[in-house]
């Protein structure tokens, strides 16, 4: 529909894992390095994770595209069979006609034999499954066995499982292991950085025939849309498509910041994985003499001159500055390391000075207060622990928060207990572990009885070393910590966070305590020149 308005010979941002359009991160020529080094080195187990949408699909549909004739090659897409609909895809698939073979044991010998037709004239068979976290432990095991056709000197058979990261707690299970004991080689595709998604828009525009790069999507547009869509390819892909859409239905040849949040809030549906992911969108700045004003009240609301709106906004606005903090300071602290306990009028103190050190990305404070935060029961309510430090880090404010369930999962099997697997995550099964995985798994109903098969989900710990509103000097820290050998990521800004805001974190520890622990021998003193 866009295409003629902005120039363009093809839509660019199709859903389609077409290899003409792959672009490739840092991250992903690994991963195909990595690939390409398994089929060629014939390394039998190859295991590629990604989240949703980091491009695992395009991938393999790249990897295939360049095979050459001496590798044979099957491509499941669609794991969900019994190990009898397995065996006959495979017959299907390997000998290019219809075999029903009368018992799994005809199947084996003649695709044993194939296998080694194929090994004595130098040719390499790979069996690529997609989807694979979707496997049963059942057809996990079949195919694991079929891993044991080798000959003396090398594998007869490839195998790559490519699926979400909920495919490392299957092999990390008791019934996969066996499974993952046998994998040679693994990666899992980390999301595009800033830098790469301005790359991966420009290429995808370039060869969809764009006349000349950079000007359909400013630079704001471009930040905004890595905070959007946490860097992932196929949310890229759907954001920038509405985007161009509703520049097209506006008669403008530009795509500005604000365009990308309308199109994030179209998608943004009650419970979808963008709300649970991201924030409430980035609030686009009014001047006085618009007619339709912007009230920030956790989301954007807007409205058209109605009296009534304003007044609740205005009420909404007047509990919050004066119920909100009152509450927060009757909330229980507990305290550790024989601390002296700040008065509530301290500690605001202290916390609105590392939050405006964090904002504006300098400054040094003599002390230093660790928060270990943790949500209260209902919104707008927090709980909050302090664990008072000597030395504070240079030019550093260290948070241990606690972030969504999911980091860490488990799938729960026979005669598991919720306490149990507190133990086997956390090292211990007190009233406070037992209450937060509860919280995080409203589906558990008796914490001493769970479903087999059920996926009980663990929050996890990170230090929160900064925030900025510059995603660059974000991504410039993080690196720098990465440089000295610190698991760090960035994220985008959370509920409650300033909008447009960018979180440097470190590590994913399994409790407050360990959290930390390592912030104290690790990062304090730490310091970091930043870029001006």
């Amino acid at each position: 529909m866009y295409n003629e308005f902005f120039g363009l010979k093809e839509k660019p941002f199709n859903l389609t894992p077409s290899p003409r359009f792959i672009y490739m991160s840092e991250g992903h020529r690994e991963a195909m390095a990595l690939l390409t080094y398994g089929v060629t080195e014939r390394k039998g187990f190859i295991l590629l994770t990604g989240e949703v949408g980091t491009g695992k699909t395009t991938l393999v549909h790249n990897l295939i595209s360049n095979l050459d004739s001496s590798v044979e090659h099957v491509y499941l897409v669609n794991p969900l069979l019994t190990t009898e609909e397995f065996m006959d895809f495979l017959a299907f698939s390997t000998f290019k006609k219809r075999i029903h073979f009368r018992s799994k044991a005809d199947f084996l010998l003649e695709f044993q034999e194939y296998l080694n037709d194929c090994f004595q004239h130098q040719r390499i068979f790979i069996l690529i499954i997609d989807e694979a976290h979707k496997l049963s432990f059942e057809l996990l095991e079949e195919i694991r066995l079929l891993s044991n056709m080798e000959s003396a000197e090398e594998k007869l058979i490839n195998i790559f499982l490519v699926g979400q990261p909920e495919l490392n707690d299957i092999l990390n299970s008791p019934n996969g292991r066996a499974t993952l004991q046998r994998i040679g080689v693994r990666y899992d595709i980390p999301p595009l950085n800033l830098k790469e998604t301005g790359e991966y828009l420009e290429k995808r525009l370039s060869i969809a025939g764009a006349p000349r790069k950079g000007e359909i999507f400013q630079k704001d547009a471009v930040e905004t849309l890595y905070r959007c869509s946490q860097g992932l390819p196929r949310t890229i892909n759907i954001l920038a498509d509405n985007a161009m859409l509703l520049a097209y239905s506006q008669n403008r040849k530009t795509i500005a910041a604000p365009m990308i949040e309308e199109a994030f809030k179209s998608m943004s549906l009650e419970g979808s994985f963008l709300q649970e992911n991201r924030p409430s969108p980035q609030p686009i700045e009014i001047e006085e003499e618009e007619e339709t004003p912007v009230i920030q009240t956790g989301h954007i609301m807007r409205w058209k001159g109605w009296a009534l709106i304003s007044l609740m906004a205005i009420v909404l606005a007047l509990v919050l500055i004066f119920f909100v903090p009152s509450l927060t300071n009757h909330l229980p602290s507990r305290h550790y390391n024989k601390a002296p306990v700040p008065s509530a009028d301290e500690a605001k103190k202290d916390t609105a000075s590392t939050e405006k050190n964090s904002s504006a990305g300098e400054g040094t404070a003599s002390k230093q207060a660790i928060h270990i935060s943790q949500q209260g029961d209902h919104p707008g309510a927090e709980a909050t622990e302090t664990i008072t430090h000597g030395e504070s880090l240079k030019n550093l404010a260290v948070i241990v928060s606690e972030q969504d369930a999911g980091s860490k999962s488990t799938v729960a099997k026979k005669g598991d207990t919720l306490s149990d697997l507190a133990i086997k995550v956390y090292g211990v099964a007190g009233d406070d572990e037992i209450s937060l995985l509860k919280k995080h798994n409203p589906d558990i109903k008796d914490v001493n009885l769970i479903e087999v098969g059920q996926k009980i989900s663990f929050p996890t710990y990170t230090i929160l070393i900064r925030t900025y509103n510059s995603v660059e000097k974000a991504d410039y820290l993080c690196q720098q910590l990465k440089n000295d050998g610190f698991e760090a990521n960035v994220a985008s800004s959370g509920p409650g966070d300033a909008a447009g805001s960018f979180k440097v974190t470190v590590g994913a520890f399994k409790n407050k305590n360990e959290a930390a622990s390592f912030a104290t021998k690790n990062l304090e003193g730490k310091h970091y020149n930043m870029p001006d």
